[in-house]
C-alpha cells in the first residue's frame, strides 16, 4: 500500500552516533502484533487513524525549502 507521505533519512557520524545509541534511544518495542491488527482493520475498510502516531511536518523556512529543492 502506497502512503501519501515521504520521509527523509540522514546519516549520523562521530559523537552523534554515540549520543544516538547511548542517550537518545529510550526503548525498543516489538510492534508486530499492532502492525497485524492495523493491517486487518485496513483490509476490512475501517479507519485506523486512532492506532497510528501523530505525524507532523517539520517547519522550515522558505529559504531552506529553496536550497534543498522542497516541493
Amino acid at each position: 500500500m502506497k502512503l501519501n507521505r515521504r520521509a527523509i533519512q540522514i546519516g549520523l557520524r562521530n559523537e552523534a552516533i554515540k549520543k544516538y545509541v547511548y542517550e537518545w534511544i529510550i526503548g525498543v518495542e516489538d510492534v508486530t502484533d499492532l502492525a497485524k491488527e492495523i493491517s486487518s482493520i485496513i483490509k476490512s475498510g475501517k479507519d485506523v487513524s486512532s492506532l497510528l502516531p501523530d505525524i507532523s511536518e517539520y517547519p522550515i523556512s522558505d529559504d531552506l525549502k529553496n536550497i534543498i529543492g522542497y516541493t
